[in-house]
């Protein structure tokens, strides 16, 4: 099974844990079956004496006891396991590219580490009840073949056999797992598509209706179908399965008292028939093993597969250390796969950026703006030529560590994390500054309620305010803000971090304002056409907008 070799891939001893739970259903069964056989041959007990009674009373407490222990232990190794293979996988994203992990999807991801984790966390206690199961029926069935070996050899084939079956059933059930995980992922993305597309369904309401239909819908029915043919499939073996047990059942109750020759052996048939029966129990949960397993086998394949992806190299310089001159030289990035002719290519770009000025990106929608700014934050690596660093070709690495960014849907994390207690001690501050003072509370949660990507925006530069780096790097900061917020960012915030001898690389649209920059650089259809360098940039001082005069400064459009 797929979880069993997920527990003993992330925890190598656990064989030592089932060689505890083995013993201890050693010493329950022991009891078990001591008791009976005492009681069936009369040997020093009497049923209507106090001692017969305190004596089965402390087996009974002993059995519960032991075994509710072996099962918290199990439970315990198992929901570790799952822990540490999530947390395993999500430290193998945080050292890899940005790159790589887009190309993974951020559906199949969000799948493997939420949904099917949460799958196989959830179905512990049938998994581990199972491993009980297995453990002590393997070791009464030892004793059964002690005392009766030719009835102890076919409950040991009943017991073989049927297992075989559920494991064809599983491994046809199996066959279609990949099939549905794939559409499950499909399905969520087209749910969160959506959701992020609801104003805009909302347009057209025959389109709306269209998507539903063709989209979300026709998806989950093929979702529905997938889980009927795995049903369907699995059965009949499992049908199979349940005649054997019950067969192997009749024949214990129906055969023994025509064969027992005292009182030992029916004792013997009862504990056969308790054998027989606890696998009719379980077979319900069948179904949750199943989907667990496909769940674990997700999560498996997903870390292989993280496991090999090469690992980014390790940064070469430090965070925040300054720098003279950041040269682009032929870049050239190329979005689509290789052989297809449509595709589109951003580059060859080249400019030099000095330390302490002013950049801005300028062209149409899609000239490739964004694209050229991942590329200097670091988010992406270049096809063919160099970003270099004071001379110095950089890695991804390098430039993140150089710099900060702010993307035009900038992604705020639930906690304000890795701030020193000086920064934690500003933040509030640079908070008000961008009048979005109530986003944070004071111990450091973000309140993303209602937030609108100019709020998000204004909470990401503050952060930058606070903890600042030699190379901001701005994709449409200005977008959606209030015209008082706009005209504060040009005319008071860049020149302020002009002076402090920040570098600013930013791509804009608003035209009015590309005096305030050291160089402008325009693009078209992914390539550098022009570079305009100012000598005499603008400053103009003024106060930055208060609360009264732009209400709606700390609460922009909402989307």
């Amino acid at each position: 099974m797929n979880i069993l070799r997920m527990v003993f891939a992330i925890r190598p001893r656990f064989w030592t844990t089932l060689a505890v739970v083995m013993a201890l259903a050693v010493l329950i069964e022991a009891t078990t079956l001591t008791v009976l056989a005492r009681t069936s041959a009369g040997a020093g007990f009497d049923s209507d004496s106090v001692r017969f009674v305190v004596g089965v009373s402390l087996a009974v407490l002993m059995i519960v006891a032991l075994r509710s222990a072996a099962m918290l232990w199990l439970q315990s190794w198992f929901l570790a396991a799952v822990s540490r293979l999530r947390l395993r996988i999500a430290a193998r994203l945080s050292q890899l590219a940005p790159e790589t992990v887009e190309r993974l999807g951020p559906e199949r991801l969000r799948l493997a580490l939420l949904v099917e984790g949460a799958r196989v966390r959830d179905s512990v206690e049938v998994v581990t009840d199972t491993v009980f199961f297995v453990a002590v029926h393997l070791v009464m069935i030892a004793g059964v073949i002690a005392l009766a070996p030719m009835l102890g050899a076919a409950i040991f084939v009943t017991y073989a056999f049927a297992f075989s079956l559920f494991v064809l059933a599983n491994l046809s059930r199996g066959d279609l797992g990949e099939d549905l995980s794939a559409q499950e992922q499909q399905w969520s993305g087209d749910v969160e598509g959506l959701r992020q597309g609801v104003a805009v369904l909302k347009l057209f309401p025959h389109a709306a209706r269209l998507y539903l239909t063709e989209a979300c819908q026709a998806g989950m029915a093929r979702i529905g179908a997938m889980r009927t043919a795995q049903s369907r499939a699995s059965a009949p073996l499992v049908a199979a399965a349940n005649m054997m047990f019950l067969a192997l059942s009749a024949a214990i109750v129906c055969a023994m008292p025509l064969v027992a020759a005292d009182e030992r052996r029916v004792a013997l048939g009862a504990i056969a028939t308790v054998l027989a029966f606890p696998p009719l129990s379980l077979v319900r949960f069948f179904p949750v093993l199943v989907l667990a397993d496909q769940a674990a086998g997700e999560l498996l394949r997903l870390a292989r597969e993280l496991d090999a992806a090469p690992r980014e190299p390790r940064p070469r310089r430090a965070g925040g250390e300054p720098f003279a001159a950041l040269s682009v030289v032929d870049v050239v990035y190329d979005y689509a796969t290789e052989g297809d002719a449509a595709r589109f290519r951003v580059g060859p770009a080249v400019f030099e950026v000095e330390a302490g000025e002013i950049i801005f990106l300028v062209g149409h929608n899609g000239s490739g703006k964004s694209t050229i700014l991942s590329l200097l934050a670091g988010r992406r690596d270049p096809l063919r030529g160099t970003i270099a660093i004071d001379g110095v070709a950089a890695h991804a690495a390098d430039l993140r560590m150089l710099s900060s960014t702010i993307l035009s849907d900038h992604h705020l994390g639930r906690v304000v994390c890795g701030m020193t207690a000086s920064q934690r001690a500003a933040f509030p501050a640079a908070l008000d500054r961008l009048g979005v003072a109530d986003s944070v509370s004071p111990s450091g949660e973000m309140r993303l309620e209602g937030l609108s990507r100019a709020d998000r925006r204004r909470i990401a530069l503050a952060d930058f305010l606070v903890r600042p780096r030699p190379l901001l790097i701005l994709d449409e900061w200005a977008a959606d803000q209030s015209p008082d917020w706009r005209l504060w960012f040009y005319t008071e915030l860049l020149p302020e971090l002009r002076r402090d001898g920040v570098t600013v690389i930013a791509a804009t649209h608003d035209d009015r304002f590309l005096a305030v920059a050291d160089q402008v650089v325009t693009m078209r259809a992914g390539r550098v056409v022009s570079i305009e360098r100012n000598r005499s940039p603008a400053f103009m001082g003024r106060a930055r907008p208060t609360s009264a005069q732009s209400p709606e400064a700390s609460s922009a459009p909402r989307p």
